[in-house]
């Protein structure tokens, strides 16, 4: 009989060696038998024995045969990506939230948005709660292997508290333990921004780069870093919004003048246009650039390829900025490309982008446009798959 730390150690032992047969197909499937041996280093009869397991617990499927092979020809192993599956929670704001089932295709199978009427963090947690407990009972025949969420950069729900019911009594605990202890599986809470640019990594225009930079232009400038594929979540905290872009500029929600915020993010240009409107449009009797309360970024990039000098300018002036902005950052920085996306707008990054291709980067490197919808959602995803994989 094996002492507890001896069993212990044992068991940490397999799990080290699944999560490496999981990471080698991850990355590198579909693989032989023999190919995992050799990338994991583990012993054939080890792969022999964690590969059964697998197959039987409906995670990997054999994909067909190696095709050019003298002998018996190997079976192929791969990931069953049909059947596995993550939660996704996108936390938009404390009142707002989307709850998808999704396969490791990174195909929504199902999706539940939620809203509530008071800006309560607690009341809308118990709302996903209980579209995660119906994702849980109706994937019964699927592997739901985690919970991946996204949340605002000015949102923190990491210690947000919900009442939560056992058979035997009711307290508040943590939401990311909550769902720990309710179906024993991984929980990854992320930055939204980490998220967008980890979708983009996996499904969208950054499937080819090694690294890259994220900016989402939201209502502020947020970043994220991949570099050897990888979100750094260490060392490198996102937030350059606040790089001075303009010494004598619009004052920022910092405290400094000219940050990048003042003259990219998506409050300051909905402020800036509705004082220039009542300055520069008061005299026109039919304005293009007919703005009221529910005026959006997208109204200026619309407004500005319609030909209106005050929407032309700002997109400038944004332009601008941004190139100063990324001189500053490529400065320090190794990658092979920028990304530019939104949580909020649609036109602003792809407007962008454009612009800053006739403006010539200090450092040459390729400027796109994140195109995919839900990109936080698929991000949650990612985030939830590669922490049951063991990847940190």
């Amino acid at each position: 009989m094996l002492r507890k730390s001896s069993a212990k150690g044992t068991a940490e032992l397999r799990r080290q060696n699944r999560d490496a047969i999981l990471q080698a197909l991850w990355s590198n499937g579909p693989l032989s038998r023999t190919d995992l041996s050799d990338i994991t280093g583990l012993s054939p009869a080890s792969i022999t024995n964690i590969v059964d397991q697998l197959l039987g617990e409906h995670l990997l499927l054999e994909s067909g045969e190696v095709k050019s092979h003298v002998g018996r020809k190997p079976i192929l192993l791969d990931l069953n990506r049909q059947n596995i599956m993550s939660i996704a929670i996108d936390v938009t704001a404390p009142n707002e939230a989307t709850v998808a089932l999704i396969n490791l295709h990174y195909e929504p199978l199902r999706t539940v948005e939620i809203e509530i009427e008071e800006y309560q963090i607690s009341s809308l947690l118990e709302k996903i709660m209980v579209a995660v407990h119906g994702f849980m009972r109706d994937a019964h025949k699927h592997c739901v292997v985690g919970v991946g969420i996204t949340v605002p950069e000015d949102l923190d729900i990491s210690k947000a508290k919900m009442l939560f019911s056992t058979s035997l009594s009711s307290e508040r605990i943590e939401f990311a333990e909550a769902l720990r202890y309710q179906y024993r599986i991984p929980v990854r809470m992320e930055r939204k921004v980490n998220g967008m640019a980890l979708a983009e990594l996996d499904t969208g225009v950054c499937k080819e780069l090694n690294s890259f930079l994220y900016l989402n232009l939201a209502k502020t400038v947020d970043a994220s870093l991949v570099l050897q594929r990888k979100v750094v979540l260490q060392g490198f905290t996102g937030d350059i919004g606040h790089i001075e872009v303009a010494s004598q500029g619009v004052a920022c929600r910092c405290g400094r003048r000219g940050c990048l915020d003042t003259l990219v993010g998506g409050w300051a240009i909905m402020h800036r246009v509705l004082a220039d409107k009542l300055l520069e449009l008061a005299d026109k009797a039919d304005p293009l650039l007919l703005l009221s309360t529910h005026v959006s970024v997208d109204d200026v990039v619309q407004q500005a390829r319609c030909g209106d000098e005050l929407a032309q300018h700002i997109c400038e002036d944004a332009v601008s900025a941004l190139r100063k902005a990324l001189d500053a950052v490529l400065a320090l920085l190794q990658v092979e490309g920028v990304v530019l996306g939104s949580d909020a707008y649609r036109l602003w990054p792809r407007a962008l982008s454009e612009l800053l291709q006739g403006k010539s980067l200090r450092k040459p490197v390729e400027v796109l446009s994140g195109g995919l919808a839900s990109s936080a959602l698929l991000g949650a995803a990612g985030f939830a798959f590669r922490t049951w994989i063991g990847e940190k």
